[in-house]
């Protein structure tokens, strides 16, 4: 479970949300962050809050991250931040090659191959999870 930190509350209440059974991963919103507490990604009072972000989740034995890949390099954080919201992938995992026969994204089948009157099938996310990966042709 990942959670994620957006607003000055969340930050004072980082260490309760870090501690919850069940969080494997906390992350900062950074551009919803910056935004709600109105100090722009330069300010030392944004690093600041980062920071409470980052303590609350390592101290509590969980992963850190953020939103932005930015953030994965040239920022102190940086050498502590597992998990990027809009950014590579660690585990090995790279998107697939896209060519002009090639679809976009996997689309996901029902079984028996029906799709509801008037609706376009599901469509499966970037990463496992989603409908389109591992799910059952039938």
């Amino acid at each position: 479970v990942v959670v994620m930190i957006e607003t000055v509350e969340g930050v004072i209440e980082a260490n309760e949300i870090a501690n919850t059974f069940g969080v494997d991963v906390v992350i900062e919103g950074n551009t919803d962050l910056s935004r709600f507490s109105g100090f722009s990604p330069n300010d030392d009072r944004y690093e600041d809050l980062m920071i409470r972000v980052h303590d609350a989740a390592l101290k509590a034995g969980k992963f850190y991250g953020s939103a932005g890949q930015q953030y994965l390099k040239g920022n102190i954080l940086s050498p502590d931040t597992r998990l990027v919201q809009n950014g590579p992938a660690f585990d090995g995992w790279t998107p697939p090659a896209r060519g002009a026969s090639q679809a976009a994204e996997p689309t996901y089948t029902p079984p028996g191959g029906a799709t509801p009157s008037g609706a376009a099938p599901a469509r499966g996310g970037r990463r496992g999870g989603g409908a389109g990966r591992g799910a059952p042709q039938q």
